[in-house]
């Protein structure tokens, strides 16, 4: 599925007015959790554990995070351990909030993260953590038009989006992608 045609294809599912965000521009991070094993020891996608180059990724993102003049003063993080883990390092670094949300899981949808990230906009700075395709669909659905630079959310990635004033689909503005950079996984 590419992006363009996501964001389509979702567009229906975010009907929903645009929530203003407060007299501040809103900045989001959208993070997808690092890298993790393939399997569990219990055989559950759910249970499955950071790597050791997933841990880095999140630290590194903690770190670029904590530096930002934007750092993030909430933290929303899928239940899955892979991105609890992942939310758990970050905010290790950056110190912020830091709350689980069911609907950022991978039974989730990007209609149900979109509605997480509306109920705490309120004119800081939020860090989503949590899956594909469910983020990668949202990031698409929430630029303006869907960025030439987005080329998809790898593990460990980051996407800056800024909104001013209003969010909603494709108010906002791309920014950058953060991630690890060095070995291709």
């Amino acid at each position: 599925m590419t992006l363009q045609w996501a964001a389509r294809w979702a567009w229906p599912y975010l009907a929903e007015e645009p929530r203003r965000v407060g007299v501040l521009a809103l900045r989001l991070y959208i993070i997808r959790h690092g890298k993790a094993y393939v399997d569990s020891p219990t055989g559950r996608d759910e249970d499955r554990e950071l790597k050791s180059r997933g841990r880095e990724q999140a630290e590194h993102l903690g770190t670029l995070l904590r530096d930002s003049s934007h750092r993030p003063t909430l933290i929303l993080s899928s239940p899955v351990l892979r991105a609890a883990e992942t939310a758990r390092l970050i905010n290790e670094r950056v110190a912020a909030t830091l709350e689980v949300r069911d609907g950022l899981s991978t039974a989730g949808d990007e209609r149900g993260a979109f509605a997480e990230i509306q109920r705490v906009a309120n004119g800081d700075s939020v860090a989503v953590v949590g899956h594909n395709p469910t983020l990668e669909t949202l990031v698409a659905i929430l630029c303006r038009p869907a960025s030439a630079e987005f080329d998809g959310l790898r593990t460990g990635q980051c996407v800056v989006i800024d909104f001013d004033g209003l969010m909603g689909p494709r108010l906002g503005r791309f920014v950058e992608s953060l991630r690890l950079g060095g070995q291709d996984d």
